[in-house]
């Protein structure tokens, strides 16, 4: 018996460890959570980075926040949690950087990862520095009982994302996205250039807009150069189908979600009355693009002066040599001057074959003007310079066709061929966004036109059409976290 009772003691001793062991397991907080006996100022930072990008929960992307002071608009009751991850532009946690969190009077000081509970509702400042970073500052309302999660990504660049759509709610799959800083346009076709390192990626912007990423379900996301004031622009180069007029403020800390909304494409269905001998065959619309003209114009300018100095056929080509040689330094040829071929044995850059083709035109029209080539220029255009033909449908027996996918706010032109005749409207056009109009056509009696040669006495008068879809949306961005 007194030998049993040693290791009776010995087992009890044990078991009594065992279950303190399982209770302190059992109560073990979450990494990054400030333990209870620690002040929620002080806690403690987590080895452990968030994956990329942890929205705050809370808060619907896209939508802006409410700017009221206080818990008073918001119910009484403390934050249950609010946690900040500070990270670098790869998602690493940088745990030297100082947060200061201000309401009134109430200043919260940190470091690294940190959660902070039991704190009043309302709205509150966050200002996180790290050195060689600038300072990341956002202002946000907390809510009573609310669980926060805010990643602030610190470097030079500023994170954007988003999601399009148009006036119908449609998303709008694979549409490009730029971002515009002061003083800088839609970019052109002309202004694009694929990636040298990997030719599938989307195609950059040379004339200093960002080309955002697109996702699918018409989300993007771009990375910003600076902070200051941008603007964004939604279409194709050469193209926009929707850019923002006043340019909206980005800062390191500030909102970085956008909610595009554009205006819906249109539809216009051609009603044409009367013989079938008096309906045109083809209906044409044109669009307005002051780019387009401009470039237009600058063309005809320098072919203008060089019929007035005209160059040897010699002088011409060295100067097309001339202008291959500065494409190619440029990287839009390779180093023999020819365009680049991609996989498929296409050109990898619209802009080479354009470099090529000018100056080869430029050099034919040189040594045109001298007298030491002949070559037919071809008919002249429909329109004016600047407008571009964006649609085109034939007419059918009943007299009717719809013309689809139209931007609504531009100035839209129609073109009508009836056999050799060809129409057009002298007045320009604008329709509703979003709807389905109805066009009713007049044309010159049959007869009464020069063959081959534009006659501009179509006129057109539309009448407004019903709304397509279910949910009618105005057009514009809102910024939000």
């Amino acid at each position: 018996m007194n030998r049993a009772l040693p290791f009776l003691v010995l087992v009890a001793a044990m078991a009594g460890g065992l279950v303190y062991f399982a209770l302190q397991t059992g109560h073990r907080r979450p990494s990054g959570a400030p333990d209870a006996s620690e002040s929620a100022v002080e806690s403690a930072p987590s080895r452990n980075p968030e994956p990329e990008r942890p929205a705050d929960v809370n808060t619907t992307a896209l939508v802006e926040l409410p700017t009221s002071r206080g818990s008073a608009a918001l119910g009484d009751g403390p934050v249950e949690r609010w946690e900040v991850i500070p990270m670098n532009s790869v998602g690493q946690l940088v745990p030297e950087a100082t947060m200061t969190a201000t309401q009134g009077s109430t200043v919260l000081r940190s470091q690294g990862r940190t959660e902070w509970t039991d704190i009043a509702s309302g709205q509150w400042e966050l200002v996180i520095e790290s050195e060689g970073n600038p300072t990341w500052k956002r202002e946000m309302v907390l809510a009573p009982k609310e669980r926060r999660r805010t990643a602030a990504f610190l470097g030079e660049e500023i994170r954007i994302e988003g999601a399009i759509v148009d006036t119908n709610g449609e998303q709008l799959a694979r549409t490009p996205v730029f971002l515009l800083p002061p003083g800088v346009s839609h970019p052109s076709r002309q202004d694009m250039e694929p990636d040298p390192d990997n030719p599938r990626r989307t195609a950059r912007a040379t004339n200093g807009a960002v080309t955002a990423e697109i996702m699918q379900g018409g989300r993007f996301r771009a990375r910003l150069p600076d902070d200051g004031k941008w603007r964004l622009s939604v279409g194709p180069p050469g193209a926009a189908r929707w850019t923002q007029q006043k340019p909206s403020e980005l800062t390191y800390g500030g909102p970085d979600r956008a909610a595009v909304t554009v205006p819906a494409y249109s539809r216009l269905r051609f009603e044409f009355e009367g013989p079938v001998e008096e309906r045109p065959s083809q209906v044409s619309a044109f669009i307005y693009d002051a780019e387009r003209a401009q470039q237009t114009l600058e063309r005809e300018a320098e072919y203008a002066a060089a019929r007035q100095n005209p160059m040897s056929i010699a002088d011409a080509q060295r100067e097309a040599k001339r202008r291959a040689m500065q494409s190619a330094e440029n990287g839009k040829l390779d180093r023999l001057g020819y365009a680049t071929q991609d996989s498929r044995g296409g050109s990898s850059t619209g802009t080479a074959r354009r470099a090529v083709d000018e100056a080869s035109d430029f050099a034919y029209r040189a040594g045109q003007e001298a007298g030491e080539g002949k070559r037919a220029l071809g008919p002249s255009p429909i329109l004016e310079p600047g407008w571009r033909m964006i649609r085109s449908a034939r007419v059918s027996d009943t007299g009717e066709t719809i013309l689809p996918n139209l931007e609504a706010g531009s100035d839209l032109r129609f073109y009508f061929t009836r056999e050799q005749e060809r129409h057009v409207t002298a007045a320009s056009y604008r329709i509703a966004a979003g709807r389905t109009s109805v066009a009713k056509v007049r044309l010159p009696p049959p007869g009464t036109s020069t063959p081959n040669e534009v006659d501009n006495r179509a006129a057109v008068s539309i009448a407004l059409g019903e709304q397509d879809g279910d949910v009618e949306r105005v057009s514009g961005v809102v910024w939000g976290f």
